[in-house]
């Protein structure tokens, strides 16, 4: 871990994976599972916004999550709770190898319009 996962710097997020689900017409869709997150000690940095993925999502409010590298099934469709709102996984993360101190993801995170989940 780097100190800034584990150090002062931390700051604890949830993190709610994604699941497949079948729906009525036998499709397999991708869905957030809202009832089983995953409690985690991550750095924040703030990042770029200068490009907005889909209209009404236009925020400043971007950030660079640093997170540990074991955490499974995270992907555009997960949702990560801190500070008290919730904020959108708007890039695929990215998986930076190492060492065993520095290996992580690192996710982009923008904060949902209103908060809610």
């Amino acid at each position: 871990m780097t100190a800034q996962r584990k150090g002062r710097n931390a700051q604890s997020a949830i993190v709610y994976k994604t699941t497949s689900v079948v729906d009525d017409r036998s499709n397999e869709q991708v869905q957030v599972d809202m009832d089983n997150g995953v409690e985690v000690m991550a750095a924040f940095t703030a990042a770029s916004t200068r490009d907005i993925a889909v209209a009404g999502q236009a925020t400043h409010e971007q950030y660079t999550m640093i997170v540990r590298p074991d955490i499974p099934d995270v992907g555009m469709w997960s949702v990560v709770q801190w500070r008290g709102e919730f904020w959108d996984v708007v890039a695929p993360p990215e998986y930076h190898h190492g060492t065993r101190h520095v290996r992580h993801w690192s996710v982009k995170i923008r904060r949902r319009m209103g908060g809610g989940a």
